[in-house]
Formats: C-alpha cells, sequence, structure tokens
C-alpha cells in the first residue's frame, strides 16, 4: 500500500492526505459528540424523574409522617400509569419498606433499603433513580424507582443517524473544498512538468516556465528558469563559436586551394617528399619535363 502511494501523482497525494486528513478530524468530532449526547440524554431522563420525585416529595413526606400507606400507594399508581415505569418504592427513615407499585413485568422489591442517597443510574435501556424525601431539609425517606426507557434505543439511533448525515455532510465539503485546494496547489507543479516535457521534445531553451506564487515552489521554478537561462546561453556561446570555426575553416580551406592551384601552375618544377624521402607530389611542371 505505501509502495502504491509513493506511485501517486503529487495532485492525488495531496487530494488523499486532505482528505484522511478531514475525516479523522470529523471522526473523532462526530463520535465525541455523539458519546457526550448519549450520556446526557441519560444524565436528562434520570433528572426528569428526579424533578418528578421531588414534586411528589411533600405528600409522600407527609405520607410518611401520618404514616397514611394507602396514599402513598396511590400516588405510586399514578406513577405507573407511565408505561417506562417498572417499579417504585417508597422506604421511611429507617430503611424499612412503606409503599410501593410493581408493574406486571416489573422485578420484586426488597422489603428494605440500607441508604438513602441521591442517584441515578442508566443500566442499557434500565434506569435506577434513587431520590431522598426531605421535610424540612431533613430526610424522612427514600424513593426507588425502577424505569424502562422504551425510546432510548430510537433516540440512540435518531443521534446516530445525525452524526453520520454531519460526517457524511461534512465529508463531502471537506473533499470539495480539498479538491479545489489541491488544484490550486498543483497547478503550478503540472505547468512545470508540461514546460519540462516541451523543453525535452523540442529542445528549445529558450521557453521559460511561468511563476504564479512566491513560495518554495516559487522558488522551484526561478530555479528551473535560471537553469534554462544558463543552458541557452551556453548553447548561444557555442553556436557562435562554432560559426566563428567554420569561417576559419572556410578561409584556410580557400588559401590551402589558392596554394594549390599556384604550386600547380608554377613554371617551376615542384617535388614534395615525405621524412623518408618517398615523393607525395609533383606538379605539372615536373611531369611535362620529365616526360
Amino acid at each position: 500500500m505505501l509502495q502504491r502511494f509513493k506511485d501517486y501523482s503529487i495532485k492525488n497525494k495531496l487530494a488523499l492526505a486532505c482528505v484522511l486528513t478531514s475525516m479523522i478530524a470529523l471522526l473523532v468530532s462526530t463520535a465525541t459528540f455523539y458519546i457526550y449526547e448519549v450520556r446526557t440524554l441519560g444524565s436528562d431522563i434520570g433528572r426528569k424523574y428526579s424533578d418528578v420525585v421531588n414534586t411528589l416529595a411533600p405528600e409522600f413526606s407527609a405520607s410518611i409522617e401520618f404514616e397514611d400507606n394507602a396514599r402513598a400507594d396511590e400516588i405510586l399508581s399514578r406513577l405507573g400509569q407511565n408505561p417506562d415505569v417498572l417499579s417504585a418504592a417508597i422506604y421511611d427513615a429507617d430503611g424499612a419498606l412503606f409503599a410501593s407499585y410493581v408493574a406486571p413485568q416489573g422485578q420484586m422489591i426488597p422489603e428494605r433499603w440500607e441508604t438513602i442517597g441521591e442517584s441515578s443510574r442508566l443500566d442499557g435501556d434500565d434506569l435506577f433513580v434513587e431520590e431522598p424525601i426531605l421535610s424540612k431539609d431533613t430526610p424522612t425517606g427514600v424513593m426507588v424507582l425502577h424505569a424502562r426507557i422504551s425510546d432510548l434505543k430510537e433516540r440512540q439511533l435518531y443521534y446516530a443517524s445525525l452524526v453520520a448525515g454531519v460526517f457524511g455532510i461534512s465529508l463531502v465539503a471537506a473533499v470539495l473544498f480539498a479538491s479545489l485546494i489541491v488544484r490550486y496547489i498543483s497547478r503550478p507543479i503540472e505547468e512545470l512538468a508540461a514546460t519540462s516535457r516541451r523543453i525535452s521534445e523540442e529542445r528549445n531553451y529558450s521557453l521559460r516556465a511561468a511563476k504564479s506564487t512566491n513560495d518554495e515552489l516559487g522558488s522551484l521554478i526561478d530555479t528551473f528558469n535560471e537553469m534554462l537561462r544558463q543552458i541557452q546561453e551556453r548553447d548561444t556561446k557555442l553556436e557562435q563559436r562554432g560559426v566563428r570555426l567554420e569561417g576559419e575553416v572556410a578561409f584556410r580551406t580557400e588559401e590551402i586551394q589558392k596554394l594549390s592551384q599556384a604550386v600547380e601552375q608554377s613554371p617551376h618544377t615542384t617535388v614534395i617528399t615525405n621524412p623518408q624521402g618517398l615523393v607525395e607530389y609533383v606538379n605539372q611542371r615536373f611531369t611535362d619535363s620529365t616526360g
């Protein structure tokens, strides 16, 4: 996989890097949002039932004070009209069961409750609420409630769908934005590559790459153009030197031809030998004289 990534074009590498970075950031943020909302949901539901208990606390306190179990049972039965409530119980200050309500699908309620405290706990779909009953800031008992949140999964699914929708929309927006940014960044590189190919094909070192930015790519293009300038200058000098050499060669050739013609037409005999004494050239006059 890493080797394939190395072979990708710079444009694809930049696009992939931008998209992956955006995906990771979005995944972390949306997951954090989902976890927070789910936990907050449990706390909100627990607080709602705690508020109900606090609202009924004066009646519960009066029932305990006057030992009116029937009144307490009636109030708990009204709570039982909520289909989510599986059981509810009131314990007095000594922890003895004072009144209770158990739905058909509810669990048995213990006869004693050892603690008087305030707590709210969500275990899956089951919510357990423990709320003290106060009379003039003095605990007179405790109410314990067990409810099953029937729409909890629907709410969690709703939050999950919401998070997925936000993630999808944000990802699409990130991909579109990344494509624009990548196009802006990679365009000078693509133009530089196109100019390089054209120079290589045409051998035309007078071409120059267009500079559109003043960043590292701009410095690279400046260096590339300077290299082309030096190559063009060198080729110009070599071409000029070649022209001069051709002129000198033509001049020397003409001089040699004139000299050769003068020797050939000379009225004097002319013989040219090599260092070993072997004859290499005789002119026409020598030939005519010697037959």
